[in-house]
């Protein structure tokens, strides 16, 4: 960094250029504009162990001012990194899964985004170490072909230019059997004071049978109500459904798996709202001829109304023309009323006809109700 030139020239400065007298690597004096008028700058890609002589000269309208005076750097060499951080094992059947996170420092100083890699090796506790794996840059393995129920440790370290750096440590068993994975793609859907829970299997079940599902909920903030068996343990797409719930009242749910060893990590939380629904579909539907030329009278029965209650019934008829492939279905307007019955009039006489039948209610409409073809009178 510098500090801005007493005497700007009468011209306002426009940038700043540094020069780098690169003798070392055979270049000479070159000068960079820093493209602003900022007394600081950063600056890399330097070779390790060279002296370089760095000066500044300011710019304005009229041209670049006086060289500032010489700074001389020395690059430090590039040093081996640090040990890697948090260095956990996770033990697996035959096989433990290692993860890490970059060490504090990559040794590469003021020379930045040099390459980093990892290398691990594995022994029985107290025993002869493997060779040194070759290098890779993901900071996870897992280190398979190991005998369940032998204790072994584990060794990880990074490596640059310079070398390899001091190795992390860690102890794990392998088993045949642990816990379950997380339950995969938990989702959930609102019903009628209930809540659908739909998740996939995980996709490791321990080394032993997922036995059960289980699920945790409460009112959003409150406290969990415990965790309960939602069984479908052997499903292909495992769901359930949690009821007694009250409308607009937001829930948080969470599943998890169990096996014989005991249940695995929970998923994530998700929340929820049970709302009333749209109604069912109307049952029992019947068309009979009306007591009067082209009338035909329909009958229903009441569906469930879903926690909103019905407040009409539409209805729709299709005229038989050229068959039933003319789809040609006419809406009349709704009945007005919660009434079961409806009366359609202005039929054509010795016609025939389909009808469907809607329930609505506060939310929308529902599905519909088909009646066999009926002719009018």
């Amino acid at each position: 960094d510098w500090d801005a030139p007493t005497d700007d020239g009468g011209s306002s400065i426009t940038d700043y250029e540094y020069g780098i007298d690169t003798t070392a690597d055979a270049l000479g004096e070159l000068w960079w504009s820093l493209d602003g008028t900022d007394t600081d700058a950063s600056s890399w890609g330097f070779t390790p162990g060279a002296t370089y002589t760095f000066r500044i000269r300011a710019v304005n309208l009229v041209g670049t001012g006086t060289p500032s005076d010489t700074a001389v750097i020395t690059i430090p060499d590039i040093t081996t990194p640090s040990v890697p951080q948090y260095l956990s094992a996770d033990p697996g059947n035959a096989s433990v899964y290692l993860s890490w996170n970059a060490p504090a420092d990559d040794g590469y100083g003021v020379m930045r985004g040099g390459t980093l890699n990892y290398q691990h090796r594995y022994r029985q506790s107290g025993g002869t170490w493997s060779a040194w794996s070759t290098e890779q840059w993901q900071s996870y393995v897992t280190v398979g072909s190991l005998t369940n129920g032998t204790t072994y440790e584990f060794e990880v370290r990074a490596t640059n230019e310079s070398g390899a750096g001091t190795a992390a440590t860690v102890s794990a068993t392998p088993t045949n059997t642990a816990v379950p994975g997380v339950p995969l793609y938990f989702d959930t859907i609102s019903q009628n004071g209930a809540v659908d829970l739909w998740w996939d299997p995980p996709d490791y079940d321990g080394g032993s049978p997922i036995t059960d599902y289980e699920y945790n909920y409460r009112q959003s903030g409150g406290s969990w109500k415990g965790w309960t068996s939602a069984g479908n343990a052997n499903a292909e797409w495992p769901e359930y459904t949690v009821t007694g719930l009250t409308n607009g009242t937001t829930y948080e749910f969470q599943v998890r798996a169990r096996n014989a060893v005991g249940p695995g990590e929970s998923t994530e939380t998700l929340s929820e709202t049970p709302n009333a629904q749209e109604p069912d579909a109307p049952t029992g539907v019947s068309a009979s001829a009306g007591s009067t030329t082209g009338t035909i009278v329909l009958t229903w029965t009441a569906p469930n109304d879903n926690g909103s209650p019905i407040t009409d019934y539409k209805v729709r008829y299709c005229k038989y023309d050229n068959g039933w492939k003319s789809r040609n279905w006419t809406d009349l307007a709704s009945t007005g009323s919660t009434s079961t019955s409806f009366t359609v009039t202005g039929l054509q006489s010795g016609a025939r006809y389909r009808f469907r039948v809607v329930a609505t209610n506060s939310v929308g409409d529902s599905g519909t109700s088909r009646v066999p073809q009926t002719r009018a009178p």
